[in-house]
């Protein structure tokens, strides 16, 4: 079985923010191995049997700049964060933020996570995808998808706290990642890109 991961980057960011913020790691966590954690998490799972693969892995994300100011480097740190998942076989998929009368939102995620879900179907890519992220506003194309090619599984990868009763629902099969999954999968500083660019863990998320 062909199994591809589709990552909900701010869902997960804040996921692992929870578990700092409880006290249960330090900065260390958010320089995480996205792609080994899909691997495991894979290898975990009593239905594959040992004989499902991971196809792929995309993580979907956008870079505040307009937080520049008020928390400086953080666009330097997200950026060395894409370099280094796409060093490990990641593909990144950036969108943006939108100014509204809220403040900035963050647009276009859920509509790039589904149009890849559909696509991957479409392109015969995998048989099950799951999808890590506990937003609702991803089931119009879960809905969609299941229209379409009713013989393909949809699973959702819930990041800690983020567990969602709609979506698991509307899953084939589903489960939370424990707060102690985060801390098992971090990347090496530095991560040794295929032209042999060394991508250091930013500063500021070094263990102290």
């Amino acid at each position: 079985m062909r199994v591809a991961f589709l990552i909900d980057g701010f869902n997960l960011y804040h996921s692992v923010r929870d578990v700092i913020d409880e006290g249960r790691g330090g900065p260390s966590l958010k320089w995480l191995d996205i792609s080994g954690m899909c691997h495991r998490i894979l290898r975990d799972l009593p239905y594959s049997r040992g004989t499902a693969q991971v196809s792929e892995v995309r993580y979907f994300t956008a870079l505040a700049r307009h937080m520049e100011a008020r928390s400086p480097g953080i666009v330097k740190r997200h950026e060395a964060f894409i370099d280094a998942q796409r060093a490990k076989g990641v593909a990144v998929h950036l969108a943006g933020f939108k100014k509204t009368t809220k403040g900035h939102e963050e647009k276009e995620t859920d509509v790039a996570i589904g149009v890849a879900l559909l696509e991957i179907f479409h392109d015969d890519a995998a048989d099950c995808v799951f999808i890590m992220s506990g937003d609702t506003d991803i089931m119009p194309a879960i809905r969609a998808a299941r229209r379409m090619y009713p013989g393909r599984q949809i699973g959702f990868a819930f990041p800690y706290r983020r567990q969602n009763n709609v979506l698991r629902d509307a899953a084939d099969i589903c489960f939370r990642i424990r707060a102690s999954r985060y801390g098992k999968h971090i990347l090496p500083s530095p991560v040794i890109a295929a032209d042999g660019k060394e991508i250091h863990c930013p500063t500021d998320w070094l263990p102290s």
